[in-house]
This record gives structure tokens, C-alpha cells and sequence, in this order.
């Protein structure tokens, strides 16, 4: 909802710590993201590039081109970027102390699903033993 209300800076504020973390030490962090009736939800195609932006712009001092349907988008973030307010870019600098890789491993796995909001499906499917997530059908 965020990225549909231009809540640029709630999505900096808001990302956890443990991925910000993680992304500054040169782990590969992977969003797993299906939308109801959707190949590539929003919080995917913009909200990820935004993230992206956002961090190669702060940790790497490089203007990072946004991909896929945001591919037009990298004088908008770079506009966005610069309303941020100072707490935003304070909390993003925080974690470049930890940066220790020239690449940022953010990646994205997404489909649609006939399953969205069936919570009984995906609690069964958390709790089954020796489950493969990369390898699910939906």
C-alpha cells in the first residue's frame, strides 16, 4: 500500500534491520512475493527498486537505473530521494558501517496465486516437514 500512496520514505523506515543487515554484509536476500492475480505484485516491480535505488545511492554512492516496469523511473527516485527526510537517510547510513560487498544481492521470487488470503494453505504448507519453498507449485 505504500508504494501506491508514494510513502517512499515509510518503506525506508519500515524495512527491517535484519535485511538491511544482511544486504550490507553481502548476503543474498530473496523476497518471496505471490499477488492475487498478479505476475509481479507492486511491492516487487517498485517497492524492491526503490529499496535498491535508495541503497546504492546511500551505501555505494552510485545512481542505480531501475528494471522492469520502473525502467523510466531513476530521475523519479533520484527527485524522491532528495525530499527524504535526514532521519531516513541518518537510518540508511547506520548500516553502510557494515557494508562490505560492491554488489547489493536483493532478488525476487513472484507469481500470481488462486490462494491469496487462504491462510489454513500457507500455515500447512510453513508446517510441512522437509518442504522445499524454491520448489512449490501454486
Amino acid at each position: 500500500m505504500a508504494c501506491e500512496q508514494k510513502r517512499w520514505g515509510l518503506i525506508l523506515e519500515t524495512i527491517s534491520d535484519d535485511l538491511l543487515l544482511r544486504l550490507a554484509i553481502g548476503e543474498k536476500c530473496i523476497v518471496y512475493d505471490y499477488g492475487a492475480h498478479k505476475e509481479i505484485p507492486r511491492a516487487v516491480w517498485q517497492g524492491l527498486e526503490w529499496l535498491r535505488f535508495a541503497l546504492e545511492l546511500s551505501w555505494l554512492n552510485r545512481i542505480y537505473t531501475p528494471k522492469g516496469r520502473m525502467a523510466t523511473g531513476r530521475n523519479y527516485f533520484g527527485q524522491e530521494y532528495l525530499t527524504l527526510h535526514p532521519n531516513v537517510k541518518n537510518r540508511l547510513k547506520y548500516f553502510k558501517k557494515f557494508l562490505n560487498t560492491d554488489t547489493l544481492y536483493l532478488l525476487s521470487v513472484t507469481s500470481s496465486t488462486t490462494k491469496d488470503s487462504n491462510y489454513e494453505y500457507y500455515n500447512n504448507l510453513i508446517n510441512t516437514p522437509g518442504n522445499n519453498y524454491d520448489k512449490r507449485n501454486d
